[in-house]
């Protein structure tokens, strides 16, 4: 039996039949058994020695070939399904040094404990034997070339598609189309149109923003709903205060409810959350506030102390005014202003002085020229910043619109309750804002005498446009 010794073979062994493929290293006589090694169990290397009992073998069959041709065949099966393995994980695999070795091919793998291995498939020989190119029938470009027409398609994109059809080709339902109905759309074609995300999806009727019943000819805005916003003459407005006393509402009321919407707008304009926020502190805003002879002085103080409280470095320059001789409502401000912390500048040269950059510049000077206001609205001009006029930019008559020397070119302007009908008027502006001051609609009704819709919806202010 020493003659078999070396020898490749087959054996089917045990009661399922397995197919087991090694060399025969010895014979057992005594034990009636064969020791083979380098095994190989249904494909795939098992053991490196395997003792097998010949009361359970099947079938044994010597198959032709050495031992070396075995161990080469073995040696390139793991080379391959390494090189597989590592091309199809996404992450480097930590490979035995065993399954690459192709000296060694009887050493067997010891999984390292902690490390999962990946099970690889057989590659599906019945898959990849098959030529794909040989099934695929050669393209026929001039029989095809021919049955395109390229006058009758380009007449027919040139008339929308209403031509007769004369060159038609096949979809893959069998049916005959047009080319020109295949590669454009019709222009006939009824598409549902395309809502955004403030709008209904069912039907309704819209809503009829504005019916205003105008006494002669006024001047009107729209907001960005649409809704009509007229303006009103400086008279009418004064006219407007006196009547909201009577109604009891107080000018107090009035300059509390005009300055937090007007600092709502600031917030804004300088970013909203997304510039101030708990995060940001290191760069907080700046605002510099130039203030003159103006009823809004008061407005204007309101809003420094609202914009005082949200983290906004705020400036107010008063340009030489006496705070003795202020206003009662706009001393009142200014003290509150100076309780929160906010910096006051008496001159106007101490603008200069100023370190950092400046993100707005509020216009709140008016049409006198006292103190050192004129030399504000050279450095307001000559600054990079963007400004931001209240109602009228200073150096500006507010009637006639005429320029007293030299005038502030503002940016935006904003309006406080009602846009003005005049001459001055956001002079020099690109952008009205108007801001919600707590005047009462029927207070408007009353006296003005037409119908009014409020722009406010879920702001305190609102963007204007010329109608």
């Amino acid at each position: 039996m020493d003659e078999f010794v070396g020898k490749l073979v087959e054996v089917t062994y045990g009661e399922k039949k397995q197919v087991v493929r090694g060399i025969i290293t010895r014979v057992d006589l005594q034990g009636q058994g064969l020791v083979l090694s380098n095994v190989e169990q249904d494909g795939m290397a098992s053991h490196s020695t395997l003792s097998l009992d010949a009361a359970k073998m099947v079938d044994l069959r010597l198959i032709e070939g050495s031992s070396n041709q075995l161990k080469q065949n073995q040696a390139k099966k793991k080379a391959q399904n390494v090189t597989a393995a590592v091309l199809q994980s996404p992450k480097p695999m930590d490979v035995d040094p065993s399954i690459v070795s192709l000296d060694e091919p009887d050493i067997p793998f010891v999984q390292q404990p902690g490390k999962q291995t990946r099970k690889l498939k057989k590659r599906d020989k019945a898959a990849f034997q098959s030529n794909v190119q040989e099934k695929l029938p050669d393209f026929d470009f001039e029989a095809n070339l021919k049955k395109f027409d390229k006058e009758t398609t380009f007449a027919q994109y040139k008339n929308g598609g209403e031509d007769c059809d004369t060159e038609q080709s096949y979809n893959l339902s069998g049916t005959t189309t047009s080319l020109a109905e295949q590669n454009m759309v019709q222009k006939h074609r009824q598409t549902e149109p395309k809502l955004r995300h403030d709008e209904m999806v069912l039907d309704h009727k819209e809503e009829q923003h504005q019916q205003i019943q105008k006494p002669g000819k006024r001047k009107l805005y729209a907001n960005d709903n649409g809704v009509l916003v007229p303006s009103v003459k400086l008279s009418e407005m004064k006219m407007l205060r006196l009547h909201c006393e009577k109604l009891g509402l107080q000018r107090a009321e009035i300059v509390s409810s005009g300055g937090l919407a007007f600092a709502t707008l600031v917030i804004s304009m300088l970013g909203g959350r997304n510039r101030l926020n708990h995060k940001n502190l290191a760069q907080a805003p700046s605002v510099t506030i130039l203030l003159g002879e103006n009823e809004l002085v008061p407005e204007a103080l309101c809003a420094a102390r609202h914009l005082v409280n949200h983290h906004v470095n705020v400036y107010v320059c008063l340009n030489g005014l006496k705070i003795v001789s202020m206003h009662p409502e706009s001393f009142a401000q200014l003290k509150l202003f100076m309780v929160a912390n906010g910096k006051v500048l008496e001159e106007s040269k101490e603008l200069e002085s100023m370190s950092g950059a400046i993100d707005l510049i509020i216009d709140c000077i008016g049409q006198s020229m006292e103190g050192t206001a004129e030399h504000s609205i050279t450095w307001c001009n000559s600054s990079r910043a963007p400004v931001l006029s209240l109602e009228f930019p200073g150096g500006i008559h507010p009637e006639s619109g005429s320029e007293n020397g030299v005038c502030v070119k503002p940016q935006y302007c904003v309006c406080f309750g009602l846009p003005k009908d005049s001459a001055g008027f956001s002079k020099h502006c690109s952008q009205i804002y108007i801001v919600d001051c707590g005047i009462p609609v029927v207070g408007l009704e009353e006296l003005l005498g037409f119908k009014y819709v409020s722009p406010f919806y879920n702001d305190l202010f609102a963007t204007l446009s010329s109608v």
